[in-house]
């Protein structure tokens, strides 16, 4: 018995020991990482796109890399947007997709366009925007002021054919049976419609509502632009039965997304040009992202979250930190070499870069100042033989000799009779004797005391 506990003991010492090392060698990975990124300077990227999502689930926009249009973007909330009071100026376009939005979000968002921001309402002016956050008297949008936001009912066609100011060209069928859109009637000289919209059954032209209209001040040109999407979900079929309603509750958010990444993507590229933040065909799962460490330095990095190595064109685009035209050359600090020297085509710089799966690159670029070290995006594992003096490890405890077998018990020696004690030898008689004679004058001390005590004097 006392050897299995003993076995287990050592057993337990040394799973423990074990699990020490593997918790070093973590240890000593996120040492040996954090040791990488202590070498980095501080990187405040810029980008040129806000998103508004209180919903962190919306069925509408989802994620914003899972819209597929841009490389990097900022989130923000509609609370955040009124209590922090962020500077908008910084950014050239801010998406919105809520089902309403606050009076206070909607003052600096309309302030925001006046400046020169852009805006972008995917969902319309807000479905529920009348019930939501309704407290009687809300504010509206620059390009909401006058109009009214109508439904239309039954299955739809888009029909976008260019010349448009988007550049878009778009056939779409069985659009949702509820869009939202704008009215004729109610339109000024700063709206423009685009594309045409009709019933898939009969074919009727839809003439007096509009679900695709781009708003720009003619007054005051100088101002930015806000467009109007009033679709708040699409499907590519026929509504289904209700027992199919959770099928289609799916095809509804990749279809919606898909006409999101279409009309999103035509306003920033062609309309706005954002060429720096746009993601190329094949790039969704990209993030792309870079800022101004130096003067005359630009820090860049690539992850690709696809299974796949990619090989991709990174463009940067220089206007955006006041950095002249002429030959840069690049660095990779994943690897510390120099890629090449590129020249630039106006202000944009294009260069092509493999990106592993889950990889990470990060370039340098600059005119003149090459970079005095180089990240290991990825540090080794450590093996437990990295980390054996990382902290001492407890030598395991001997492991003790089997127990040999117990021998069998005897049966005691009965004790020896009285005549027995008499018989026996001198020495144990005399050795007894006293002994005898002590308990003999205890017990008539015993009576005679008894006696006394029990006497009257």
């Amino acid at each position: 018995m006392i050897y299995e506990k003993c076995l287990a003991f050592r057993n337990e010492h040394a799973r423990r020991n074990a699990q020490r090392l593997f918790g070093e060698a973590q240890e000593m990975l996120l040492r040996n990482i954090n040791e990488e990124l202590e070498k980095l300077p501080v990187f405040k990227p810029k980008p040129e796109v806000l998103v508004i999502r209180d919903n962190p689930i919306s069925v509408q926009l989802g994620l914003c890399s899972e819209l597929g249009v841009f490389n990097e973007w900022d989130t923000i909330s509609q609370k955040a947007i009124v209590t922090e009071n962020p500077d908008l100026s910084q950014y050239k376009l801010i998406v919105a997709s809520e089902d309403s939005y606050l009076s206070g979000v909607v003052e600096i968002l309309n302030q925001y366009v006046k400046e020169g921001g852009n805006l972008i309402l995917l969902g319309g002016f807000g479905w529920a925007q009348d019930n939501y956050y309704y407290n009687g008297s809300r504010t509206k949008f620059l390009n909401e002021v006058g109009v009214t936001q109508e439904h239309i009912w039954g299955d739809v066609l888009i029909d976008i054919d260019e010349p448009n100011p988007l550049g878009l060209s778009l056939i779409y069928e069985h659009l949702s049976s509820s869009l939202l859109g704008i009215p004729t009637s109610q339109l000024t000289s700063n709206h423009e419609i685009i594309g045409d919209f009709s019933f898939m059954d009969p074919g009727i032209l839809i003439e007096d509502v509009n679900p695709l209209v781009l708003y720009h001040s003619k007054v005051n040109p100088e101002e930015g632009s806000i467009l109007y999407w009033g679709v708040p979900k699409s499907n590519s079929h026929p509504l289904p039965e209700y027992e199919d309603v959770v099928e289609s509750f799916i095809d509804e958010m990749n279809y919606t997304r898909y006409l999101y990444r279409a009309i999103t993507k035509a306003y920033a590229d062609n309309y706005l040009e954002m060429k720096g933040s746009l993601a190329k065909v094949g790039e969704e799962n990209l993030i792309i992202t870079q800022a101004q460490i130096e003067e005359d330095v630009i820090l860049a990095g690539i992850s690709n979250f696809n299974d796949n190595s990619m090989e991709i064109e990174y463009c940067l685009d220089l206007s955006r930190f006041d950095l002249e035209t002429g030959i840069y050359d690049v660095y990779s600090l994943d690897n510390g070499s120099l890629i090449g020297k590129y020249e630039t085509d106006e202000y944009m710089l294009e260069v092509s870069i493999v990106v592993e799966s889950q990889g990470t690159r990060l370039l340098w670029i600059t005119k003149e100042h090459s970079p005095e070290y180089s990240i290991k995006i990825f540090p080794r594992i450590p093996s437990d033989e990295d980390v054996e003096d990382f902290w001492p490890v407890e030598e395991q405890p001997p492991l003790p000799e089997p127990e040999p077998e117990p021998e069998p018990e005897q049966e005691p020696e009965p004790e020896p009779e009285l005549e027995q004690l008499v018989e026996a030898e001198d020495e144990t008689w005399i050795s007894g004797y006293p002994i005898a004679s002590f308990f003999l004058a205890l017990i008539i001390f015993t009576l005679i005391r008894k006696r006394w005590i029990s006497q009257p004097f």
